[in-house]
């Protein structure tokens, strides 16, 4: 069996990707074109919400035990609770901070989000605020 590095993979990934059918860059390059489609899965980098993901990264999430998640198309509601939390975080907190190391941002964000679940006037106490 004939092994092909990490970068002719990537460029036939490439030239699949301006256009060209994986039949003929089987017959001008050699490998099957099952071997270039199942590269252009692994290689392909897909963009979601600004972030770059392969299929390789995705693997390795899996692997990881966590599963990547992906609005549906046409859904962009289905994260609404983690980005308007997202958005309080930062516009209660992270603005208003200035930060010097990473240590410093994990152990605000940790204290912020304990204040959030616990401390936080809203309706799940009724509005009024937990001792």
């Amino acid at each position: 069996m004939i092994r092909y590095s990490p970068e002719f993979k990537q460029s036939l990934v490439e030239m699949h990707n301006q256009g060209r059918s994986y039949t003929e860059l089987a017959a001008e390059y050699g490998p099957s074109a099952d071997s270039i489609r199942n590269w252009v899965k692994l290689y392909t980098v897909h963009e979601v919400d600004g972030e770059k993901w392969t299929q390789a990264d995705v693997n390795a999430l899996q692997n990881s035990g966590i599963n990547h998640s992906y609005s549906r198309k046409g859904h962009p509601y289905d994260h609404a609770r983690i980005e308007s939390f997202h958005s309080l975080i930062k516009r209660e907190m992270i603005y208003h901070e200035e930060y010097r190391t990473i240590d410093d941002v994990r152990v605000s964000v940790e204290w912020y989000v304990n204040w959030y679940n616990n401390s936080r006037i809203n309706s799940r106490t009724d509005w009024l605020q937990t001792t």
